[in-house]
Parts: C-alpha cells; sequence; structure tokens
C-alpha cells in the first residue's frame, strides 16, 4: 500500500499518511491533517475560540454603530421639482415632468383639441398617398390590427404646444400634419420635427395658398 508523508497542521511534524486515504479525503474538501487526535482538538480549539473572538467583535461594532445612528439620524435631503407647464405645483416622482393637475388638462382638453379634424382629400398635393396604398393606415391589434401602417403626425408636437401655451389650433393646422409609418411616429415621441416659428411660416403659406381664414 503507498503512503506519503504529510505534515500535521497543528504540530508541523510529518507523519506516514495512506495516499488513498489522503485522496478520498481532498476529494470530500478536508485540506488539514493531524498526526494525531490530540493535535485535531488542539487546533480545532484554536479556530473555534478566533471565531468567537470574531463574532464578538462584530457585534460589538454593530451595536457602536446602531447607537451612534439612533443618536445622529440621517436627514433625507427632499429635492423640489417644479412642473415644466405651470412651474408652481411640485412634482414628486422622478420620471415625471409635469404635475398631476397639468396631466389631467392635457389629456382631458387639450391633446383632444389638437387631433387633426381636416380631410387629406382636401389637400391632395400636400401628401404622399401613395405610402397609404403601400402600407395602408395604422390601426391596433384590437381592431385591423396593421401595426406597420401609416399614422398622421405633427411635426410640431403637442407636448411641445402644451407646454409652450400654443393655441390648439395652431397644432391641429394642416401645415402641422405629415404622414409616416407608425414605427417612426413611436420612435419620435414627444420630440417637434420644426421649431415654432417654422410651424408660423408654413401656416402662412398654406393659408395664403388655400384662403383659410384662422380665427
Amino acid at each position: 500500500m503507498t503512503t506519503i508523508k504529510i505534515k500535521c497542521n497543528c504540530c508541523g511534524k510529518k507523519f506516514d499518511k495512506l495516499k488513498s486515504e489522503h485522496d478520498r479525503q481532498l476529494r470530500k474538501g478536508q485540506i488539514k491533517f493531524y498526526c494525531n487526535s490530540k493535535c485535531s482538538a488542539i487546533d480545532t480549539q484554536k479556530t473555534g475560540s478566533k471565531d468567537r473572538w470574531n463574532k464578538n467583535r462584530i457585534e460589538k461594532h454593530s451595536r457602536i454603530m446602531k447607537e451612534w445612528y439612533t443618536k445622529h439620524p440621517k436627514q433625507k435631503t427632499i429635492k423640489i421639482r417644479y412642473c415644466k407647464n405651470c412651474k408652481i405645483e411640485t412634482v414628486k416622482k422622478k420620471y415625471k415632468s409635469i404635475c398631476d393637475k397639468c396631466k389631467f388638462a392635457y389629456y382631458k382638453f387639450y391633446r383632444p383639441l389638437c387631433e387633426f379634424k381636416f380631410s387629406l382629400s382636401n389637400y391632395k398635393k400636400e401628401f404622399n398617398f401613395s405610402l397609404i396604398d403601400k402600407f395602408g393606415w395604422y390601426s391596433p391589434k384590437n381592431k385591423k390590427n396593421n401595426l406597420n401602417g401609416i399614422a398622421r403626425d405633427h411635426l410640431f408636437s403637442v407636448n411641445d404646444g402644451f407646454l409652450l401655451k400654443v393655441d390648439p389650433k395652431i397644432i391641429s393646422h394642416p401645415a402641422n400634419c405629415r404622414l409616416v409609418l407608425q414605427k417612426e411616429n413611436q420612435h419620435k415621441r414627444a420630440k417637434s420635427e420644426i421649431t415654432l416659428n417654422q410651424l408660423m411660416n408654413r401656416i402662412d403659406i398654406w393659408n395664403k395658398k388655400y384662403k383659410i381664414v384662422m380665427v
């Protein structure tokens, strides 16, 4: 039977040990070896004492820190966020830019007034109808399910119009409309493709061309 020399983890004395038994203990995860049971007991007692000392030290440190934080509570700094629209109401949540009151006014009153109500057939030269023939009109899943269709898009966004308090009649004007794929419209989100001055210039040209009088 093959034996190998092993160094005792406690006294440092080398002793013979069967190689098969040594390999079996290594596979089980054992890394410490002792020449006799006495050395094993001594080393285990030392290790246990050290672990208990570390545990008591950690508990003492935790207790001191807990007492300190009890006497010196951390002051929470509240960041004041003002609504981008009314500049008065505070916005509590980070991801919101306008207050609840303005949000209600936007979706309940302003946005519906900014929807396009004109007929495209009245301005056939201004829009690319071939896109409609190719892709069709956009429709959600619960209707005709044409998610890759064409949608009417505001060049100057409704959101910017709301923040700048622009008259809904200006936002819903035909000069502010274009035909795009719904995917592009969603990707653009609330961004404007043109400035307000550019929109006003487009409206002036449009009104002169089609002899429209805005009230």
